[in-house]
């Protein structure tokens, strides 16, 4: 095995940009950085590399989020439709 197959292993899976997110969620880029800030109270799971804001899709952190809003907007759903 080559060095470069053995990084190759290693390596992560990409972590996604605060557009990337956007995209994925469907909301605008700057909804997703206001809820990076830290007086927010629903903050998005993210890392901070000096000024730029990436975010682990495959993390634990982030799909139990990710889960607790497909919940919250699914109870939202059903509620609606009991009116």
């Amino acid at each position: 095995m080559s060095s470069q197959q053995g990084l190759g292993l290693r390596v992560r899976p990409k972590l996604w940009t605060p557009e990337d997110l956007a995209h994925y969620l469907g909301v605008q880029v700057g909804w997703v950085y206001k809820h990076c800030r830290k007086n927010c109270l629903d903050r998005v799971p993210h890392i901070k590399l000096g000024k730029y804001l990436r975010f682990d899709p495959e993390s634990h952190t982030f799909q139990s989020w990710l889960a607790q809003h497909e919940s919250n907007s699914a109870q939202t759903r059903n509620s609606f439709n009991e009116r």
